[in-house]
């Protein structure tokens, strides 16, 4: 997709059919997400999009994502969709989760995966986009043997061989995660910060460290400034939040850049 996005080019993609034009905002979005980079240009061909009725369940869905993850809800529940289909259900999950209904959270997700498997059918099948991940966040914030083996079983889609999604690596840590509290590993990867990934693993990785071997998180206070000025000057609020509480409860100074206090923690 890299000849739509290098730079954007948004004459070839209206160009392209429904289909592969939401294959493609997908590929275009997830990027930005994954790099903590600004999606200024997409989100505003996305609005012209959606305006002309173009994929809509996908554009909505993308908008209102960019809108959560910049820190404006009311924005994201403006593009709900009236009637339930998968991406709109995920949506209602992952707005619930950050408000903390978590029980909700997951009845959301439950039955958005049902219309997931309707729509596409097929039983073995995965959130293709970031909703998903907090799925899984929700499952473990739940914390009941029940929700984790409800984690390993949903998530198994993304580990099988020739699988493609969005974030694997993201769900590879989450599911380290589940494998640690379920007894099934003793450790997780230590974090390296030489290695070159993308912020948004990082960031997942930091979290996942700090929760279950928050003795071993302090040296890391450098990276989780680093990542947390990327994602402030990006526009990126949400993850800017939870990096501000990180670092707060690492004992490192925030940024003078920076609020003093970030907003709730639902992470």
């Amino acid at each position: 997709m890299l000849i739509f996005n290098n730079p954007l080019n948004p004459d070839a993609l209206r160009m392209l059919p429904d289909e592969s034009l939401g294959e493609a905002l997908k590929t275009i979005f997830a990027a930005a997400v994954r790099n903590l980079e600004p999606a200024t240009e997409t989100t505003a061909l996305a609005e012209r999009l959606l305006a002309e009725n173009r994929c809509p369940e996908v554009i909505r869905y993308y908008l209102a994502e960019q809108a959560l993850l910049c820190g404006d809800l009311a924005k994201a529940r403006s593009y709900f969709a009236s009637g339930e289909n998968d991406y709109d259900q995920a949506l209602r999950g992952w707005l619930a989760f950050l408000d903390g209904s978590n029980e909700d959270a997951i009845q959301y997700y439950e039955n958005a995966l049902k219309l997931l498997r309707k729509r596409t059918r097929k039983r073995k099948i995965y959130f293709d986009h970031l909703a998903g991940v907090f799925f899984i966040l929700a499952l473990l914030a739940d914390n009941t043997a029940a929700r984790l083996r409800q984690a390993m079983e949903v998530t198994a889609p993304l580990f099988e061989r020739d699988a493609h999604y969005p974030y694997h690596t993201a769900y590879r840590i989450l599911r380290e995660v589940v494998e640690l509290q379920q007894g099934q590993r003793k450790h997780l990867e230590p974090f390296d910060a030489t290695v070159r990934v993308p912020p948004a693993y990082s960031f997942f990785q930091l979290l996942a460290i700090f929760w279950l071997h928050a003795d071993e998180a302090e040296p890391l206070r450098e990276s989780v400034t680093v990542l947390l000025n990327t994602a402030q000057e990006n526009g990126y609020a949400w993850f800017a939040t939870e990096l501000t509480e990180l670092l707060q409860s690492l004992g490192g100074a925030i940024p003078s850049s920076l609020p003093e206090e970030g907003g709730e923690s639902k992470g």
